[in-house]
Order: C-alpha cells, then structure tokens, then sequence
C-alpha cells in the first residue's frame, strides 16, 4: 500500500521542482504552544479533576462511536476547534475523568499523537503495556498514564501476539 502511494505522489508532482510546489497552508500548521502536549493529568490546562460546570472550553455534544452515542464534552481549542472530548467521572459528573485526544497533531512530551503507528510507540516507550479492553475488544497500549487506542480489535480480553508494527494509534486517553 505504502509503495502505491509513494508512486502515484511521484506521477502527480513529475516535472515540479520543489520552488514550484505549494507552500503549506499556516492554518494547518499547528501552534507553537507549550500548553498543547499531553500529559497523563491532562490536555492544554484542562486536566482530570477539574470542574465541568462552567468550563469555557467544554461543550456538551452526543459523541457517537462504533457501540453508539452517549454524552460528553467537546473539548475546544481556540485556533484548532474540537481536538478530543471530555467524559465526567463515574462517581461525580460535575468532575472530569476521561480526556480523550482523536485529532492528529497533539502530542506528548516524546512526540506520540494520533496516527503514529505502534511500532514508534515501542520505541519511544519500551516498557508498553499491551491490552485488550474486556467490554469492546478494543487493543491498548500504555505507558506513564497515557492510553493509546490502537486500530487493533481481539475477539477474547487475551492478547494472543503484539498489536502489528504498522497498527497507527486511533486516539490517546487520559484516566482518572
């Protein structure tokens, strides 16, 4: 697949020079700000723990994914708009306990966002932790509080081999 791709980029850019190319489009490009690294407490100052209630930068919305739709917050960045969403704690829905990053770009500290594949999570951290979640059989692998949703399914809990080294991360999750 990844030959396809890099032949057909070949054919449409034959006879450009790279003076001829498009310049990258700035608003693509995403801000130089220290605020917008991940960490396993949170996301841009929003971190588990905090109040929703009131919080400028969450707004309610019906999240949809593969086993339906449910409540949660849209968590808004000024220049970017909606770069992931918020779920309230099991225990206290005014409280944040889930920050959940799905746009590529966000990174952590190490240089990890969406889209990257496992094998640049292995090297970047080698004590990963592989698993596969009991309720959806959806793959993991995490590392210092982060969790990283892999494009990866398994029919049992049971990791029977590692995720493939091509398998990109889907989004990355903070937990309380």
């Amino acid at each position: 697949m990844n030959k396809i791709i890099w032949i057909l980029c070949l054919l449409f850019s034959c006879g450009q020079t790279e003076q001829e190319l498009e310049p990258m489009d700035p608003a693509l490009v995403l801000p130089a700000d220290d605020n917008l690294s991940l960490s396993a407490k949170g996301y841009n100052g929003i971190n588990l723990g905090d109040s929703i209630t009131n919080n400028e930068r969450l707004r309610l919305t019906n999240i949809e994914n593969d086993e339906g739709s449910f409540s949660g917050y849209k968590l808004m960045h000024k220049e970017l708009g909606a770069v992931g969403y918020a779920l309230p704690m099991s225990t206290n829905n005014e409280l944040i306990g889930q920050i959940v990053i799905d746009m590529i770009g966000i990174e952590t500290k190490e240089g990890i966002s969406v889209g990257k594949t496992y094998a640049d999570l292995k090297t970047t951290y080698p004590k990963l932790k592989v698993y596969v979640s009991e309720t959806d059989g959806i793959t993991y692998a995490t590392s210092n509080g982060l969790h990283f949703r892999l494009d990866a399914t398994s029919s049992s809990n049971k990791i029977d081999q590692e995720p493939a080294a091509s398998k990109k991360i889907l989004a990355i999750e903070i937990r309380k």
